[in-house]
């Protein structure tokens, strides 16, 4: 069983570092420090490029991020077509050059709103296929988080974060989802199960991506 609390090992944003990200903050995209994430119901129609929009909503989140680590690589809108009467906008896809930036963002998206022109915003990590299947079958154990107010979130390498009275339990995909759950006063079913990592591969869609600049 891998079960554990993070108290320390923070960097200058305030988000804990992952093994293979230096303090510069400006890391490759690997598995452990990904740096996606979706931004949901921000309407089709805005006033600029999307990346324009991406950055006056979020850079007054972080003023204290220098220059240099505030970059973003690319945005696009999610490729599915709306259907009939579905008039939800559609997700945006963004990919920040620095995973520190883009877990300081994820932090304030889960501490507080997030607006433009007065609509809330939702914002959520980016999942691969594999990672989404892994997420689903996770599923009764966040259901059960969500139940008792306790707010997750999810980490890399693929881990079940839990934040309660100012700490931070970690579930890893080969620990002990009953005894995690235990830890933080919550009476899970025996029966709960860990998910496999084996997992069906899906079919991914090609994705077209527009970089700064272009």
């Amino acid at each position: 069983m891998r079960l554990g609390s993070q108290d320390g090992g923070l960097d200058s944003l305030g988000v804990p570092r992952s093994p293979s990200s230096p303090e510069s903050g400006t890391t490759p995209c690997t598995p452990e420090t990904d740096t996606k994430q979706i931004l949901a119901k921000l309407a089709e129609e805005v006033e600029g490029s999307l990346i324009e929009v991406v950055t006056a909503i979020f850079r007054p989140l972080l003023p204290d991020v220098s220059d240099h680590l505030w970059h973003i690589e690319s945005t696009h809108r999610a490729l599915w077509a709306r259907q009939g009467d579905d008039r939800r906008p559609r997700d945006v896809n963004i990919k920040f050059l620095s995973f520190q930036t883009k877990e300081a963002l994820m932090r304030q998206g889960r501490e507080g709103l997030i607006t433009y022109k007065g609509a809330e915003m939702a914002l959520y990590q980016d999942l691969t296929p594999t990672t989404f299947q892994r997420q689903w079958k996770w599923r009764p154990a966040t259901e059960l988080l969500q139940q008792h107010s306790i707010t997750n979130a999810w980490g890399h390498p693929f881990r079940l974060l839990a934040f309660k009275d100012g700490r931070t339990k970690v579930l890893h995909s080969d620990g002990d989802p009953v005894a995690f759950l235990r830890e933080l006063g919550i009476q899970a079913p025996e029966r709960l199960a860990v998910p496999t990592t084996s997992v069906e591969k899906l079919r991914s869609l090609p994705r077209e991506w527009y970089t700064a600049g272009e």
